[in-house]
Protein backbone atom coordinates (compact mmCIF):
# COMPACT_ATOMS: atom_id res chain seq x y z
CA UNK A 1 0.00 0.00 0.00
CA UNK A 2 1.40 3.37 -0.93
CA UNK A 3 0.79 6.28 1.41
CA UNK A 4 1.99 9.73 2.37
CA UNK A 5 4.17 11.67 -0.05
CA UNK A 6 4.37 8.71 -2.45
CA UNK A 7 0.55 8.50 -2.68
CA UNK A 8 0.26 12.27 -3.04
CA UNK A 9 2.78 12.22 -5.92
CA UNK A 10 0.96 9.32 -7.60
CA UNK A 11 -2.37 11.18 -7.41
CA UNK A 12 -0.80 14.45 -8.58
CA UNK A 13 0.70 12.71 -11.64
CA UNK A 14 -2.32 10.57 -12.54
CA UNK A 15 -5.26 12.84 -11.64
CA UNK A 16 -3.73 16.32 -11.33
CA UNK A 17 -3.00 18.92 -8.65
CA UNK A 18 -6.65 19.49 -7.68
CA UNK A 19 -7.05 15.81 -6.89
CA UNK A 20 -3.83 15.87 -4.85
CA UNK A 21 -5.20 18.80 -2.84
CA UNK A 22 -8.42 16.86 -2.16
CA UNK A 23 -6.34 13.86 -1.07
CA UNK A 24 -4.63 16.04 1.55
CA UNK A 25 -7.86 17.64 2.76
CA UNK A 26 -9.76 16.54 5.84
CA UNK A 27 -12.40 14.77 3.71
CA UNK A 28 -9.96 13.04 1.38
CA UNK A 29 -10.15 12.29 -2.34
CA UNK A 30 -13.56 11.00 -3.45
CA UNK A 31 -13.09 7.52 -4.96
CA UNK A 32 -16.64 6.59 -5.86
CA UNK A 33 -20.14 6.89 -4.57
CA UNK A 34 -23.69 5.72 -4.90
CA UNK A 35 -27.06 6.73 -3.52
CA UNK A 36 -26.49 7.50 0.15
CA UNK A 37 -22.85 6.39 0.20
CA UNK A 38 -19.40 7.77 -0.71
CA UNK A 39 -15.87 6.39 -0.40
CA UNK A 40 -12.79 8.57 0.13
CA UNK A 41 -9.03 8.01 0.02
CA UNK A 42 -6.90 9.76 2.65
CA UNK A 43 -3.25 10.80 2.28
CA UNK A 44 -2.19 8.07 4.73
CA UNK A 45 -3.68 5.44 2.36
CA UNK A 46 -6.75 4.81 4.50
CA UNK A 47 -10.12 4.48 2.84
CA UNK A 48 -13.16 5.93 4.55
CA UNK A 49 -16.81 5.30 3.80
CA UNK A 50 -19.47 7.84 4.60
CA UNK A 51 -23.21 7.25 4.67
CA UNK A 52 -25.78 9.93 3.94
CA UNK A 53 -26.47 10.26 7.68
CA UNK A 54 -22.87 11.45 8.15
CA UNK A 55 -21.54 8.28 9.77
CA UNK A 56 -17.95 7.87 8.61
CA UNK A 57 -15.82 4.77 9.20
CA UNK A 58 -12.50 3.43 8.03
CA UNK A 59 -12.66 0.49 5.65
CA UNK A 60 -10.09 -2.30 6.11
CA UNK A 61 -9.27 -5.78 4.85
CA UNK A 62 -10.83 -7.18 1.68
CA UNK A 63 -13.50 -4.46 1.69
CA UNK A 64 -10.72 -1.87 1.27
CA UNK A 65 -9.54 -3.72 -1.84
CA UNK A 66 -13.08 -3.75 -3.23
CA UNK A 67 -13.28 0.04 -2.89
CA UNK A 68 -9.97 0.42 -4.73
CA UNK A 69 -11.10 -2.00 -7.43
CA UNK A 70 -14.38 -0.14 -8.01
CA UNK A 71 -12.52 3.18 -8.11
CA UNK A 72 -10.00 1.77 -10.62
CA UNK A 73 -12.82 0.44 -12.82
CA UNK A 74 -14.30 3.94 -12.93
CA UNK A 75 -10.95 5.74 -13.19
CA UNK A 76 -8.40 3.41 -14.85
CA UNK A 77 -5.57 5.77 -13.78
CA UNK A 78 -6.03 4.43 -10.25
CA UNK A 79 -5.08 0.86 -11.18
CA UNK A 80 -1.64 1.62 -9.76
CA UNK A 81 -3.20 1.58 -6.27
CA UNK A 82 -4.21 -2.07 -6.58
CA UNK A 83 -1.85 -4.73 -5.25
CA UNK A 84 0.21 -6.62 -7.83
CA UNK A 85 -0.14 -10.37 -7.54
CA UNK A 86 3.11 -11.85 -6.21
CA UNK A 87 4.23 -15.08 -7.95
CA UNK A 88 3.74 -17.09 -4.75
CA UNK A 89 0.29 -15.66 -3.90
CA UNK A 90 -2.46 -18.18 -3.24
CA UNK A 91 -5.51 -18.06 -5.46
CA UNK A 92 -8.61 -17.13 -3.49
CA UNK A 93 -10.37 -20.36 -2.53
CA UNK A 94 -13.78 -18.75 -2.26
CA UNK A 95 -13.98 -17.34 -5.81
CA UNK A 96 -11.34 -19.58 -7.46
CA UNK A 97 -9.43 -16.50 -8.54
CA UNK A 98 -12.35 -14.94 -10.43
CA UNK A 99 -12.78 -12.04 -8.01
CA UNK A 100 -16.57 -12.29 -8.19
CA UNK A 101 -19.28 -14.69 -7.07
CA UNK A 102 -22.64 -15.39 -8.65
CA UNK A 103 -25.85 -15.06 -6.72
CA UNK A 104 -27.20 -18.47 -5.66
CA UNK A 105 -29.09 -20.27 -8.42
CA UNK A 106 -32.37 -20.46 -6.48
CA UNK A 107 -32.51 -16.67 -6.34
CA UNK A 108 -30.97 -16.49 -9.81
CA UNK A 109 -34.02 -18.19 -11.36
CA UNK A 110 -36.20 -15.34 -10.18
CA UNK A 111 -33.60 -12.80 -11.30
CA UNK A 112 -33.30 -14.34 -14.77
CA UNK A 113 -36.93 -13.48 -15.42
CA UNK A 114 -35.97 -9.82 -15.21
CA UNK A 115 -32.47 -9.95 -16.69
CA UNK A 116 -30.53 -12.35 -18.89
CA UNK A 117 -27.25 -11.81 -17.02
CA UNK A 118 -26.55 -13.54 -13.68
CA UNK A 119 -26.15 -11.19 -10.76
CA UNK A 120 -22.51 -11.09 -9.66
CA UNK A 121 -20.83 -9.42 -6.69
CA UNK A 122 -17.23 -8.94 -5.52
CA UNK A 123 -15.79 -11.77 -3.47
CA UNK A 124 -15.83 -10.84 0.23
CA UNK A 125 -12.79 -13.05 0.92
CA UNK A 126 -10.31 -11.41 -1.50
CA UNK A 127 -12.06 -8.11 -2.15
CA UNK A 128 -12.35 -8.87 -5.87
CA UNK A 129 -8.66 -9.22 -6.74
CA UNK A 130 -8.71 -13.04 -6.96
CA UNK A 131 -5.80 -13.81 -4.63
CA UNK A 132 -4.83 -13.57 -0.99
CA UNK A 133 -3.15 -10.18 -0.69
CA UNK A 134 -1.56 -10.85 2.70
Amino acid sequence: MIAGAELETFIRITLGPDAAERLCSKEGLPLWGSIGFDAFLARDGAIWSEREDGVRQQVTGPERLTHLLIAAERRPELQGLLPIRPPAARTCARCSGQGTLELASAVGEVYLVMNTQPLRFYCPACGGIGFDAE
